[in-house]
């Protein structure tokens, strides 16, 4: 897990600068939107001339479910996703190609086996490449693809760390509107 880190964290330094050295779209610097439907509560702000941004969302859940015939309990969750969009390339002022470094952290209750309420809980470690596309100025759709570190801690049995692809489906892609005038 630390080699994967410092992994991300050289890539996102390497990037960075290779990021800096060109120019890209002018739309407005902050935004509205998600990048992950789980954590649909969220921002995007720009800085360094629009070639690196901060995003990050949250969400909620929150379910009835029967654990016994004619008892039910309340099961709640809740989802944040963090990440460092780093501008790789433009074209025009419609599209952004990106590396975006990130991190998810979801936590669900569940019933056990004893019948008690207790929590999963999963961190994801994210190298993810995204292409938003700008449908009119300062509207956009984003999806990407990449690769997941996940740690699941479920409450009962023994944690896992599993890696994956992964890719979201025209279903899931995200969207922001930016609001916030670029930084002068």
């Amino acid at each position: 897990m630390k080699r994967l880190i410092c992994f991300v964290a050289v890539t996102l330094v390497l990037s960075a600068s290779t990021a800096m050295a060109q120019r890209g779209p002018l739309h407005n610097g902050g935004s509205i939107g998600f990048h992950n439907s789980d954590a649909p509560l969220g921002f995007r702000w720009w800085f360094s001339h629009q070639k690196l941004a901060f995003d990050a969302g949250v969400g909620f859940s929150s379910q009835e479910e029967e654990t016994t015939p004619g008892n039910s309990e309340t099961f709640s969750g809740w989802t944040v996703d963090a990440g460092l969009p780093i501008l790789l390339k433009s074209w025009g002022n419609h599209v952004h190609f990106m590396l975006r470094p990130g991190i998810l952290y979801r936590s669900q209750e569940v019933l056990t086996t004893t019948g008690a309420k207790d929590t999963d809980t999963e961190f994801d470690v994210l190298g993810e490449l995204e292409a938003e596309y700008f449908l009119i100025e300062n509207v956009s759709f984003s999806a990407s693809t990449g690769i997941r570190v996940q740690n699941f801690d479920p409450a009962e049995g023994p944690s896992t760390t599993d890696w994956s692809t992964l890719g979201a489906n025209f279903t899931q892609v995200g969207f922001h509107v930016y609001l916030w005038s670029p930084e002068k």
